[in-house]
């Protein structure tokens, strides 16, 4: 896993560094908890180990963490994230999508070899 360093912030991905500029955010200060939001995640196992994140109701929303605590904590970072810019940008929230239980299938691709 890829490390960065900005001051005292250690980042692990890119999407780490778009939570870490929102939270310099000005806006982000003058904001006040006044909603509660609750969304669904999925988590994936990572071929590295560890979980990766996403939430079908935020589209391009993917996080993960070493752990599955982690990754919990990574998800709701993410999503706050998410949500100030949308918020911040004039755009509505999304409601969450029910996932009942996802369809794990194998597709199988043929391809012309030249």
């Amino acid at each position: 896993m890829k490390v960065e360093t900005f001051g005292n912030e250690t980042l692990t991905r890119f999407h780490d560094l778009l939570i870490w500029a929102a939270h310099l955010s000005p806006a982000r200060e003058n904001m006040k908890l006044n909603q509660q939001y609750s969304f669904t995640v999925l988590f994936e196992p990572a071929e590295e180990g560890g979980y990766v994140v996403t939430c079908p109701a935020l589209p391009g929303l993917v996080t993960e963490g070493d752990t599955l605590e982690q990754a919990r904590s990574m998800a709701q970072d993410a999503i706050r994230g998410y949500l100030e810019s949308l918020l911040e940008d004039g755009l509505p929230i999304p409601s969450d999508k029910e996932i009942a239980q996802p369809v794990k299938e194998q597709i199988h691709v043929a391809l012309k070899t030249a």
